[in-house]
């Protein structure tokens, strides 16, 4: 679970208030070479979160925008890995 608290139109916003875009937010997760990507603590500004999940696909494949009382499965780990 990653915060993305910003998406890229609001990025000039992220760093000075210690915060993340959605796209940064996925580059972290793609370094880390994370199975399952989830999207938290979004920006009160924002009433549609899709966009969120949307900035995010050209990075990582698998990412879920997570809300308060969303269930996440933890995709085992593959021998690969």
């Amino acid at each position: 679970m990653i915060e993305a608290t910003y998406l890229e139109s609001e990025a000039a916003l992220a760093a000075p208030h210690g915060h993340l875009t959605a796209r940064e937010a996925a580059e972290v997760a793609s370094e880390a070479k994370a199975r399952r990507t989830v999207l938290s603590h979004f920006s009160g500004r924002y009433t549609d979160l899709a966009a969120f999940a949307e900035q995010t696909r050209d990075i990582v494949e698998d990412c879920i925008v997570g809300t308060d009382l969303t269930v996440v499965a933890v995709p085992r780990r593959r021998d690969a890995d």
